[in-house]
């Protein structure tokens, strides 16, 4: 990607979160409930 139009500090920066993340938000967010797998079996994916 191309990355001309960032700052050295922005360039240095892609790609990385800066902040600590919880094990309930990664939970909240990167979790497969029942509802996530009874959707993809639909789309049988």
């Amino acid at each position: 990607m191309p990355v001309e139009f960032l700052s050295d500090q922005e360039a240095a920066a892609f790609g990385h979160y800066g902040a600590s993340v919880s094990q309930a938000d990664l939970e909240l967010f990167f979790y497969l409930g029942d509802g996530d797998h009874k959707l993809m079996a639909r789309a049988k994916l």
